[in-house]
């Protein structure tokens, strides 16, 4: 019989019938840790992306604080949203004004609004109606504030965007916020944690697939995922998204901590009331950069 510390085995953290009962290895992809913030500074639980070398503060500013001026005030926010901070700082950091973002998973449009108030032209991409309005609005809103780039504005499935020819080659920096499942499936049935973890791994490199003609061998990759709490388990979504970008051969250059709203110690009457909990509380983001090869091998050529 296999060892399941040497050999472990997706779960969803429930019995099923006709499972034997007994210890079963915790999976990558779950975070178990008292404490994800500095789980992910000291490799625990994270063996596959590695640890976080760096740790970016969000400013002592609040989400809604560095959104003020800046954003449509009457723009529903996304429940995921990127921090405008972090946005703004992988802008800075890894493009050139007049280049082009393309911001994926768009959301709210808060990489879009950035890049367009940092003089960069973007792309905006989502399939869901009711955030591209949003972020329809929220770049309305900059311009108008005094923004100089140019934002396009596109619903698309990521798995199977079909760009048009002008965009080939013709991004510098892409900023991916994958949601936990790109797919709502009511009428499937749910296999539980482990399945949609793997789902969205397939999901993030058909996305990658359909990306990579639009970059170009000096172009970054920036993906920012955020831990999820579902059936009792604390999900890592840097496993699946690392996953799919070791598939196209993709560098990882840079994996960092951004601090939510500031100092971790600021969330210290969060953290009291959720000290009752079994789950740790959530107080960082996790940004993956990854860099293009500048020769790509043969069978990896899209």
């Amino acid at each position: 019989m296999p060892d399941a510390t040497t050999h472990p085995r997706p779960t969803d953290g429930r019995r099923h019938p006709g499972q034997r009962t007994g210890p079963v290895a915790t999976p990558e992809w779950v975070q178990a840790a008292r404490s994800p913030l500095y789980a992910a500074l000291d490799d625990t639980g994270h063996t596959l992306a590695g640890p976080a070398t760096v740790v970016r503060p969000a400013t002592q500013r609040t989400d809604a604080a560095q959104r003020a001026g800046r954003y449509h005030p009457n723009t529903s926010h996304h429940p995921a949203r990127l921090r405008p901070s972090v946005a703004a700082r992988l802008i800075s950091q890894y493009s050139q004004p007049g280049q082009t973002v393309l911001d994926l998973f768009c959301g709210a449009g808060t990489a879009a609004v950035e890049a367009v108030h940092a003089g960069r032209h973007t792309i905006a991409i989502d399939n869901d109606p009711r955030w591209l309005e949003a972020t329809g609005h929220n770049l309305a809103y900059a311009t108008a504030h005094g923004a100089t780039g140019h934002a396009t504005v596109l619903q698309a499935d990521a798995r199977t965007l079909s760009a048009p020819r002008r965009w080939r080659r013709g991004v510098a920096l892409v900023i991916a916020t994958p949601p936990a499942r790109l797919t709502p499936s009511p009428h499937r049935r749910d296999h539980g944690n482990a399945a949609l973890i793997h789902e969205l791994a397939d999901d993030l490199d058909a996305t990658l697939q359909r990306c990579l003609p639009l970059l170009h061998p000096c172009s970054t990759i920036a993906i920012v995922t955020r831990l999820v709490r579902r059936r009792g388990q604390l999900l890592d979504p840097t496993w699946p998204a690392h996953d799919a970008a070791q598939r196209h051969g993709l560098e990882l250059i840079e994996r960092a901590a951004a601090l939510r709203d500031g100092h971790p110690w600021t969330h210290r009457a969060r953290a009291n009331r959720q000290r009752r909990r079994a789950t740790p509380p959530v107080i960082h983001d996790d940004v993956l950069i990854y860099q293009m090869p500048r020769r790509w091998p043969r069978w990896l050529r899209p």
